[in-house]
């Protein structure tokens, strides 16, 4: 669990981080597939990153 949370962090400085409207991240798009995004939620705040699965891109919620 230890080394998954390491790699995450790294990838964190890593990559592009965007803050966003907290509600709704916008449209996950082939130009932002990669970029992590803080949201609010009910519970609280979350980490979501833009994926292409199957074709399609989608906001992935990291948990």
């Amino acid at each position: 669990m230890r080394v998954l949370a390491s790699v995450l962090a790294l990838t964190l400085v890593i990559t592009t981080f965007c803050a966003v409207n907290a509600r709704q991240p916008g449209t996950c798009t082939r130009q932002k597939r990669g970029k992590f995004v803080v949201g609010k939620n009910h519970n609280g705040d979350y980490v979501a990153v833009c994926i292409q699965r199957h074709g399609i891109y989608q906001w992935h919620e990291i948990k």
